[in-house]
């Protein structure tokens, strides 16, 4: 982690770009729900199988109310509500490939991040 900060300082240093700045602060808090996703996969037995079975989805609140209005058509959340997993990159609007790849986070739990104004479906 310190050679991460470090060397984002670094670039931040000689590039002047926001995001190198944001990624020379970085810490892993217990809180982030990253953290508690990776307590889940190590520490339940048979999720790591159930993962690897694609029988695992991972959300905010928002996630789990749009896969239950919808039947379990949509696995979805918004940029706001990704941006408290601590996986997500506010700079590119996507999922952090760096984070997953560096914490091992299989991307299949991950729900899709739309647009806010985006329509995720129809009540009617």
């Amino acid at each position: 982690m310190k050679a991460l900060r470090l060397s984002a300082r670094l670039l931040h240093w000689v590039t002047r770009r926001p995001r190198f700045l944001v990624a020379s602060i970085l810490r892993f808090e217990p809180g982030l729900a990253v953290m508690r996703l990776l307590w889940v996969l190590q520490n339940i037995p048979g999720l790591q199988e159930a993962t690897q079975a694609g029988k695992v989805l991972m959300g905010t609140v928002d996630t789990f109310l749009l896969w239950r209005l919808t039947g379990g058509k949509v696995h979805a959340t918004d940029p706001s509500n990704a941006c408290i997993t601590g996986i997500f990159d506010p700079f590119t609007m996507e999922w952090s490939q760096l984070i997953i790849d560096m914490l091992g986070i299989p991307t299949s739990l991950l729900p899709r991040v739309l647009n806010t104004r985006q329509r995720y479906f129809r009540t009617c």
